[in-house]
Order: C-alpha cells, then structure tokens, then sequence
C-alpha cells in the first residue's frame, strides 16, 4: 500500500494497493483524523479504521468482501516507490527483486 503525500489543489491525495496476486486498487483518499479512519475512494468505496504506532507503524482495521482483516505496514525509505510507480498489467519489464 502506499499513500501520495503530494498536496493537489482541489483534489484528495492519491493512494495504490497492490495484493499479493498483482490485482490493484487505486483512487484518492481521505483522513477522519477526528475518528481515526481512512476513506479510500476507487472503484468501490472502502473505510478503514487506523492507529499509529510509536515507531510509525499503521494498524488498519476493515472488511473487504465481507471479511474481517488488519494490516500493519511499516514506514518504507523513500527510495521505496515499487508500489507507486510500477505500472499494473500482465507484463513484467524489470525483476520483482529490486
């Protein structure tokens, strides 16, 4: 998962999941800081629920398809940008290792 921290005017921030399976979600997302939750806005809409550790890690809480998960991701450098730039599709120009 990863989260643009890029301010467009007039637009929410951008966000990218990428599952296991190479299948992507994409759209804008929303911060209820008031409540601790993220609105994810893509093909569907999805709500989730958040905490912040100490050391910057983000619990997410949420359903999808009906069932429960959590998710716990952990900062990435910012050299990290596999998950923003790869371009989703069958085909693989560079190696998955990088």
């Amino acid at each position: 998962m990863a989260f643009d921290q890029t301010a467009y005017a007039g637009e929410l921030p951008r966000f990218k999941i990428m599952r296991v399976n190479r299948k992507t979600f994409d759209g804008r997302c929303a911060e209820d800081a008031q409540h601790a939750r993220l609105n994810l806005v893509g093909s569907t809409a999805v709500t989730l629920s958040y905490r912040r550790g100490p050391d910057g890690t983000l619990l997410l809480t949420g359903t999808e398809d009906g069932y429960p998960f959590i998710a716990e991701l952990k900062p990435a450098s910012s050299r990290a940008t596999f998950i923003r730039d790869e371009p989703s599709g069958w085909v693989i120009d560079q190696p998955q290792n990088r």
